[in-house]
């Protein structure tokens, strides 16, 4: 019994830990719920290199 206590009590700990980023990005406003994906900037954000400035393998 003690160890299913243990065990029911780290399950719920660890969802709580799983849940709570996610509800703290939506509490302050860090995810933009306003806009659709279709209507998305579509320009390169510039994080790969250009195919000029890649390495050659």
């Amino acid at each position: 019994m003690k160890r299913m206590r243990r065990m029911m009590t780290g399950l719920g700990l660890d969802l709580s830990l799983l849940l709570a980023g996610p509800l703290w990005m939506l509490a302050t406003d860090e995810v933009e719920g306003g806009g659709h994906w279709r209507t998305a900037d579509r320009e390169p954000a510039g994080l790969a290199p250009t195919p000029a400035e890649a390495p050659r393998l």
